[in-house]
């Protein structure tokens, strides 16, 4: 997901509520422009001050519950499944070659393993400078940082704000170069803020895929696309 950073000092600027809503939305629409509409439903901006901290998802300013699980959000989320889709149609006649080396096939479904089992599950952060390469980057989230730290702090959000998270591993396939899997993940919100939420001791469980490219054993790059939908309903109390 990108994620859309600013600082602000407190009393200095950014002091007026609409003047932050604006600056949301201009920021917004300013990446979109530059990444396309694909990305808009996943794109996260941040305002961070002191000691004031406020979110903003598609442009909007978080918690905007009838936004989050009404039409204008769905229409938003079917646009770029539809670019996703005719993305993977587009590409279908130009598979990535195969070779015969099961070895190293093996190899990459064992560090999407250890990525989600040790990572995810157990809060090891160390396995993640371990498996990530440090010029890794995200195309899917291109406001995280590089290497292994963008990783390091989605893990400890979720963990934080769900202390009984998990991740399963539903599917895997992978070749020299890349792995692929599907994910279902849970947790019970019992613990801190979670993107501009307060706990509300509700339990989601949603879907997620996971694209890792990988050089000499290391995690280059990594794409996900994340069912936040389903989440933010289930956690908000407002899916059917």
């Amino acid at each position: 997901m990108p994620i859309i950073t600013i600082q602000a000092i407190e009393g200095v600027v950014l002091t007026n509520p609409e003047q932050k809503r604006e600056l949301l939305q201009k920021m917004t629409d300013t990446f979109i422009s530059v990444v396309g509409e694909v990305a808009r439903p996943y794109t996260y901006c941040i305002i961070q001050e002191t000691p004031v901290m406020e979110w903003s998802i598609a442009g909007r300013p978080l918690p905007d519950l009838p936004f989050l699980y009404g039409p204008e959000y769905a229409a938003m989320h079917k646009n770029a499944n539809e670019i996703m889709r005719n993305f993977v149609a587009s590409q279908a006649n130009n598979p990535p070659a195969h070779s015969s080396n099961g070895n190293l096939r093996e190899q990459n479904k064992k560090i999407m393993r250890r990525m989600i089992e040790e990572i995810w599950n157990q809060g090891n952060l160390a396995t993640a400078d371990e498996l990530f390469s440090p010029d890794h980057t995200s195309p899917s989230a291109p406001q995280l940082p590089p290497g292994s730290e963008g990783v390091k702090m989605l893990v400890k959000m979720f963990r934080e704000a769900m202390p009984d998270y998990h991740m399963g591993i539903d599917l895997m396939v992978a070749d020299d170069y890349q792995v692929t899997a599907r994910f279902t993940q849970s947790g019970t919100h019992t613990g801190g803020d979670l993107m501009g939420m307060k706990a509300s001791g509700r339990k989601a469980t949603w879907t997620e895929i996971g694209i890792l490219k990988l050089k000499d054993g290391k995690i280059v790059e990594s794409w996900y696309e994340v069912d936040m939908l389903s989440m933010l309903q289930q956690l908000n109390g407002t899916k059917q």
